[in-house]
């Protein structure tokens, strides 16, 4: 290939960017430019970045494998590199073994899955440039014989030494550190005399080693052209960190194996903040099911009091009325006299046989005895009902004929889910009907609920204001449940609830 000749791109590499999304290119474009590289230009179908690498002659492309137009990424990529030697990062949202057999073809320098964070952009970019530095300076060394290979080793040297956040190194045929850059020290606290010449396997954990790992990996690496992992690595002092490593096999103009390049990315205190991140998100699910549990003891509280003392209390009232309408009548008062204090009573009933009927609504909108008594199948017909009675819309039940028992508190979270989910039916789905359906499958509970609205969206159910949706998914996932939504523009929307009958 041509350029052999042109400098080793240092850490402010120019990049062309191949990919067909503006919006995507020009957010990756803003994340390059904050890694300190500068983006050349940007390139939107095969035959434009054809054009642009050779006017631009960037130091690398990002290339989206799946192009529109005639030529893919991949056919871009072939052309490109047959006349220049330009290393390539593929962009793909498809990681299946046909298209990464397809990128392998055209000596791909490495791939970024979409979606894809700024640490695996920064890491991919970082490797691609070690390893085309370490190529080109392998290249020469066949080229030029012993001067050219004194010039590549010191060029690939200036290249590595100048990676202060990665550790960059060689490892020889024999699985011993040829060398060694500023990075490797200052994450594993080996020196370059301390650690040059002896076996990779120093930098594998006990466990590791005792398990013939080391060399495992390595033959790998020889066998596929490249290993990348997530482990556990030893430092000097012993203590671990944890790392992601590339390997790639380095290999001659003839094919034989001459070494590898191994690139290493300390992750500790990522996964470390992972793993507070989840814990957190552990407790807080942990709370929101207790604040759901506290929530649910105190309107089934309140909601006896309300119906039982309340209630009570206007019984009396209206009995009490009634006694008042009797000796009214055997007092012998004239009606002129006696009608208006019996219209006056009777109307004080009819209030009170109000306020009796508006503390029942209230009491089962609080938590409807239903549930108690007769458990979560015939709360869901009752709510159904009342939700018909109330929007005026179509609801269509169906309930397994074999009744199944659920255990109170999956029975008040699916309940509370269903009337999340009528709710948001009532508010935004613009319906005429909806369908109601209760099943068992296997050791789960699934309650289904469709409509023939105008359909929910990716983006609605992913807006934030979305509460009502992420109180759903949250109380669910709170008991090993999980739910679907599914929708398309004016043919409803879907949601499927799969809740597991039994603690897991």
């Amino acid at each position: 290939m041509s350029d052999s000749s042109a400098p080793l791109p240092g850490p402010g590499a120019r990049i062309l960017i191949v990919e067909d999304e503006i919006l995507v290119a020009k957010d990756i474009a803003l994340t390059l430019r904050s890694f300190g590289h500068a983006v050349c230009a940007m390139a939107v179908s095969g035959a434009d970045a054809v054009r642009k690498a050779a006017a631009e002659r960037p130091d690398l492309i990002l290339m989206d494998i799946h192009l529109r137009g005639e030529m893919s990424g991949l056919d871009a990529a072939r052309e490109i590199r047959a006349t220049r030697d330009v290393p390539i990062v593929f962009l793909t949202a498809f990681a299946d073994q046909p298209t990464i057999d397809r990128a392998r073809d055209v000596d791909a320098y490495g791939y970024v899955l979409k979606p894809f964070n700024e640490r695996e952009l920064q890491v991919a970019i970082t490797i691609a440039l070690a390893k085309h530095g370490v190529l080109r300076g392998l290249d020469q060394e066949v080229r030029q014989q012993t001067e050219a290979l004194g010039r590549s080793e010191e060029q690939f040297r200036l290249l590595v030494e100048s990676v202060q956040d990665y550790a960059i190194f060689m490892i020889d045929g024999a699985g011993h550190i040829a060398s060694w850059n500023a990075g490797a020290e200052r994450i594993t606290g080996w020196s370059a005399g301390e650690i040059i010449g002896r076996a990779a396997a120093l930098l594998h954990v006990p466990e590791d080693v005792a398990a013939g790992k080391p060399a495992a990996d390595l033959l790998a690496a020889a066998a596929t052209g490249r290993f990348e992992e997530q482990s556990w690595r030893a430092r000097a002092d012993g203590t671990r960190f944890f790392a992601q490593v590339v390997t790639t096999a380095l290999r001659g103009p003839s094919g034989e194996l001459v070494g590898f390049a191994t690139v290493v990315a300390d992750l500790t205190l990522r996964r470390r903040h992972e793993e507070e991140m989840a814990a957190a998100a552990v407790r807080l699910r942990a709370l929101a099911a207790r604040v759901d549990t506290v929530a649910e003891e105190q309107k089934t509280s309140l909601a006896r009091e309300i119906h039982d003392v309340l209630g009570q209390e206007l019984t009396g009232l209206k009995m009490d009325t009634a006694w008042l309408a009797r000796r009214l009548a055997r007092t012998g008062l004239g009606d002129e006299m006696a009608a208006p204090l019996l219209e006056r009573l009777h109307a004080m009933a009819g209030q009170i046989d109000g306020s009796i009927q508006t503390i029942r609504r209230i009491a089962r909108g609080l938590r409807p005895r239903l549930l108690d008594d007769l458990g979560l199948l015939a709360a869901v017909e009752w709510q159904a009902r009342e939700f018909e009675s109330r929007s005026g819309l179509e609801v269509e039940v169906s309930l397994p004929v074999d009744a199944f028992a659920v255990e109170p508190e999956r029975a008040t979270a699916v309940f509370r889910i269903l009337q999340e989910m009528l709710t948001n039916v009532a508010r935004h789905a613009a319906a005429h009907r909806v369908a109601i359906r209760v099943s068992r499958q296997g050791g789960a509970l699934v309650l289904e609920v469709a409509d023939d609205g105008r359909g929910i969206t990716e983006s609605d159910a992913g807006k934030v204001s979305a509460l009502g949706i992420l109180g759903m998914h949250e109380r669910s996932a709170a008991l090993g449940g999980e739910i679907e939504l599914s929708g398309a523009p004016q043919q409803g929307t879907r949601a499927i609830l799969r809740m597991p009958l039994e603690p897991s």
